[in-house]
């Protein structure tokens, strides 16, 4: 070509490994082979990027941890940016339950097989890795083991380098409900119950006929056990009961049992 479009023009080498130091040389190569200019003399050393391997600073729940609530995800932060679909990425990931000597904790698995959905990760920005969690899976005083397989996540800058293997255990130990004091109001057949709990439960309330262990009637009416509807309350929150189909005139003896949300 001319002088004009020969001027001004670059090259880019490609298939270079990172991490790597290198000198460079040019040559002008021509249709006709006989022509091509000689090799300019070599650059100084210039070195690639390197390429940080990702590795995992921060895993919730945490490694020897003993949580109280029920986790709902499993969150990873990596050290460099990741994708969930980059070349060799897998995404497989299990949390499985560890049996133990009572028998109370039984063994069971949840798996994220990877998939063109990113194993059902979520990623925000490149770093944060997270997985939801069925909470009905935990089960009080057991111990669960985190495995993040072998190239579950691969860097974003290329070559691509991916992640290693890592798995840790923590453990989940339900702390009981404490019920907060209850205000009560009373028609004639039902009862009101306004109370508050100090973690997000669901509940339940009972009311038993004031009694010396039997249950009495009044007149030609069986005075029983009544309950009231389940209940969801948030920790903190003021929450009101019902109890309904009580008997005009009788004493109760009112009392509430909740689970861990």
């Amino acid at each position: 070509g001319n002088l004009a479009d020969r001027q001004g023009r670059s090259c880019q080498a490609s298939g270079l490994q990172d991490g790597t130091a290198y000198r460079l040389q040019v040559v002008e190569a021509c249709v006709e082979p006989s022509l091509d200019s000689l090799p300019t003399l070599a650059s100084a050393w210039v070195s690639t990027v390197p390429v940080p391997e990702p590795q995992v600073q921060l895993q919730i729940p945490a490694p020897g941890a003993a949580v109280e609530q029920r986790p709902d995800q499993v969150l990873l932060f990596f050290s460099a940016l990741v994708d969930l679909k980059a070349p060799g990425a897998t995404a497989g990931l299990t949390v499985c339950s560890l049996e133990d000597n009572t028998g109370a904790c039984s063994a069971g698995c949840l798996v994220s097989l990877g998939g063109d959905d990113g194993g059902g990760f979520a990623l925000a920005g490149g770093q944060l890795a997270t997985w939801t969690v069925n909470r009905s899976f935990w089960q009080h005083g057991c111990s669960y083991e985190v495995r993040l397989q072998e190239g579950a996540f691969a860097t974003v800058l290329k070559p691509s380098k991916r992640s290693a293997s890592i798995s840790w255990i923590f453990s989940y130990f339900a702390q009981v409900p404490t019920l907060q004091p209850i205000k009560l109001m009373a028609n004639t057949t039902s009862m009101e119950i306004s109370l508050r709990w100090d973690k997000s439960v669901t509940f339940i309330c009972r009311g038993r006929p004031a009694s010396n262990g039997t249950f009495p009637s009044v007149g030609k009416v069986a005075v029983v056990e009544r309950y009231s509807p389940e209940y969801n309350a948030a920790q903190g929150s003021s929450t009101r009961a019902f109890i309904e189909d009580l008997v005009p005139g009788q004493s109760y003896t009112i009392d509430c049992q909740a689970r861990l949300q």
